[in-house]
């Protein structure tokens, strides 16, 4: 494959190389050996040919890679750069096989959980201007997610990832493969590999990031039932904003009730006024001065799920907050 591709094939990967968990979901421990591949030429497995040949030429050949701090060591004509995370660790560096089943680097992981979503993610980087390489990310043996196209920019790292559904897999087998086979191309790096379970991240978690605009859901808020009294359990969730709130002064919050549509939209806005109420007054008892939020009631108008089950209500029973200032 030519490094002319289309345009759109290189915005496409632009917007699929951010690909990482969902909102609300955090990665957990990397379930990937030798990830960063300090062990050299152990634990993963490849269709290329590994070589130790010193002097600068152990890559002339198609098929080959080496373990390297430096891809010069490889080849001579090779930039001198570092690998991505450590200036001075173990990277892989690859002359492209001819064939585009090859592949460059794989591993098999088990004990999955069923039914849930992974992240798997690399770093990778060029390392000749001519021909760069084209990469795609096969899990048990299809092709996930865009090809990326790497440019002539020399090692300039640049992280690809991709989302995976486990269905009812307990084990995975990954790989990454260059597709580019033109018969002089694709000297390629790739470091720092990742893969891991989204996990539902707490709310700490999510506001470390936090934006102007952005709604958070308070998702351990208990009230009694009808009523606008916080219970105690509610109070390890409302100390995670408060904690927020306290680390930016600046931060200026909107914090909003809603409920399901069982009874009167009345009776339901006034519950949705007051349970929004009881947070605020928490944050304002723990020392959140007043005119850095304010409380909106929504009723039943803005539902999340359907109200024809129990659990779309219990879902639409909630309270959030915006941020609208930090």
């Amino acid at each position: 494959m030519k490094n002319t591709l289309p345009y759109l094939l290189f915005f496409l990967w632009s917007v699929f190389a951010q690909a990482q968990c969902p909102d609300g979901y955090s990665s957990g421990p990397n379930l990937i050996k030798n990830s960063e591949f300090c062990m050299g030429d152990q634990q993963f497995d490849s269709d290329y040919t590994f070589t130790r040949e010193s002097g600068g030429e152990a890559l002339l050949q198609n098929g080959r890679y080496a373990t390297v701090t430096n891809p010069k060591y490889a080849m001579g004509l090779y930039a001198s750069c570092r690998d991505h995370s450590s200036n001075g660790g173990i990277m892989l560096v690859f002359n492209g096989s001819t064939s585009p089943n090859d592949d460059a680097w794989s591993q098999t992981i088990e004990n999955l959980k069923p039914n849930t979503t992974y992240t798997f993610s690399f770093w990778t980087a060029s390392l000749l201007k001519y021909s760069p390489a084209v990469l795609e990310v096969y899990i048990n043996d299809n092709a996930v997610g865009s090809r990326l196209t790497l440019d002539s920019a020399l090692c300039e790292w640049k992280k690809h990832s991709v989302v995976w559904d486990s269905k009812q897999n307990t084990q995975v087998k990954l790989s990454v493969r260059n597709t580019n086979t033109d018969c002089v191309a694709a000297h390629f790096a790739l470091d720092d590999m990742f893969f891991a379970a989204c996990e539902k991240s707490n709310l700490g978690h999510q506001l470390e990031n936090a934006k102007v605009g952005q709604v958070f859901q308070l998702e351990n808020i208990y009230f009694e039932t009808a009523k606008y009294i916080l219970k105690s359990e509610s109070y390890e969730e409302l100390d995670l904003l408060l904690e927020f709130l306290w680390n930016h002064p600046n931060a200026e919050i909107e914090v909003a009730g809603h409920t399901d549509n069982v009874g009167s939209q009345v009776n339901n806005q006034i519950l949705s006024e007051n349970r929004a109420q009881a947070v605020a007054s928490y944050l304002e008892e723990k020392g959140i001065k007043q005119y850095r939020f304010t409380v909106k009631g929504y009723g039943e108008e803005l539902p999340v799920e359907k109200n024809t089950t129990p659990e779309g209500r219990q879902k639409n029973r909630r309270v959030e907050f915006k941020i609208v200032k930090i």
